[in-house]
């Protein structure tokens, strides 16, 4: 029973983070593009964004590695036949830091996007998300009947 709990503690760890803004269902990356393109970036601004999102990418990937190996030491110090609480905690702990990091990337990517726009371009995207929190176009299908929500990846 014990074994159990803790099993199902640690898969309500399981980051499903995904990779930098993400990608809706559009189509990979559909939604950003068009974002983009509404708010008239000039080459320069697109030359940043690539740069930040490349950086970005690269750090979540190996943040994501490294939580996957601390789940496989968890799940090995789990199924010994006295697994070590005290190891448990600390690696529950690194998990819980490494997904607090990956948070940390993603929204120190959208302070750096926002950075780089116009007060106009801001403007735009706020306009956008206002749109989308409150019923319009940009809506995924079956959040109508949870009374909608702003899409992720619209924020950067």
């Amino acid at each position: 029973m014990r074994r159990l709990i803790i099993a199902i503690a640690v898969a309500s760890l399981v980051p499903t983070v995904s990779l930098a803004a993400h990608d809706d269902y559009k189509g990979r990356g559909g939604g950003r593009k068009v974002l983009m393109e509404d708010i008239n970036l000039d080459s320069n601004q697109l030359k940043q964004v690539r740069k930040f999102r490349s950086e970005t990418r690269k750090r979540m990937i190996k943040t994501k590695s490294e939580i996957g190996l601390v789940q496989i030491d968890f799940q090995e110090e789990l199924h010994k036949d006295k697994p070590d609480k005290a190891k448990l905690d600390k690696l529950i702990n690194e998990i819980a830091e490494l997904q607090a990091e990956m948070t940390r990337t993603k929204l120190g990517m959208q302070v750096k996007m926002t950075g780089i726009l116009t007060p106009e371009q801001k403007q735009k995207i706020l306009e956008r998300m206002d749109a989308s929190a409150f019923g319009g176009h940009d809506r995924r299908p079956n959040d109508r009947d949870r009374g909608g929500s702003r899409r992720h990846g619209d924020d950067f």
